[in-house]
């Protein structure tokens, strides 16, 4: 197994979390596409109950909503800037 992304941020109101670094080269159609996944969206209908959205307004991601900020906004502070070199 190798790090594939060392990283240090910051974050005010967060206890717990979740960094993804995207590796695509379309990010609006790949948000798109895993928006329109219906295994996707059934997921999200699973998580979402468990998570306090910090500024939205109307229906949730699960049901198409796109009202506001679901997460809290992160500073990194620290990156390796490395890529991955192995994957076990």
């Amino acid at each position: 197994m190798a790090i594939a992304v060392f990283s240090i941020l910051i974050a005010a109101v967060i206890s717990t979390g979740i960094t993804e670094f995207y590796l695509g080269h379309d990010l609006e159609k790949d948000m798109a596409a895993i928006g329109s996944d219906p295994v996707t969206r059934d997921w999200w209908k699973v998580c979402e109950p468990c998570q306090d959205s910090l500024d939205w307004t109307g229906p949730p991601p699960s049901e198409g909503g796109k009202g506001g900020n679901w997460w809290a906004p992160i500073e990194e502070v620290f990156h390796d800037g490395h890529p991955a070199t192995q994957y076990k």
